[in-house]
């Protein structure tokens, strides 16, 4: 079987596939995944808020629970981010011992008012 030279788009499961097909060689170059149906149960209040509020943006309601979810899940990736990042920051503490006294933290926020440029205090 001979192949032609081309680009097709193939369908996986949930994601697609763009390939291309040039002097026998077989390269992806575009993958994407297909958006996934999900059911959300509201209480009669919050349905009310919801389609009241997509009428005065003019936006499905659709639309608003897609936008608040990813709005959400980008706050808390960030949360979960800077949780894990201190953790680490107070591991390297109770290893190390290395910090910032309260003294010098407080001298540093007095510069801070008059420099908005002051150096960071070092570690001691």
């Amino acid at each position: 079987m001979k192949l032609l030279d081309g680009t097709a788009i193939i369908f996986i499961g949930i994601q697609w596939l763009q390939l291309v097909y040039k002097s026998n060689k077989l390269t992806i170059i575009r993958r994407k995944y297909m958006a996934v149906t999900q059911g959300i149960k509201l209480d009669d209040d919050t349905s009310k808020r919801l389609k009241k509020l997509s009428l005065q943006r003019n936006r499905s309601a659709h639309w608003l629970m897609r936008d608040a979810i990813e709005r959400y899940l980008t706050e808390e990736e960030r949360y979960e981010r800077e949780r894990i990042e201190d953790l680490a920051e107070y591991e390297d503490y109770l290893q190390t011992g290395r910090g910032i006294s309260q003294e010098e933290m407080s001298v540093w926020l007095e510069e801070l008012i008059h420099d908005k440029n002051a150096p960071w205090p070092k570690q001691k």
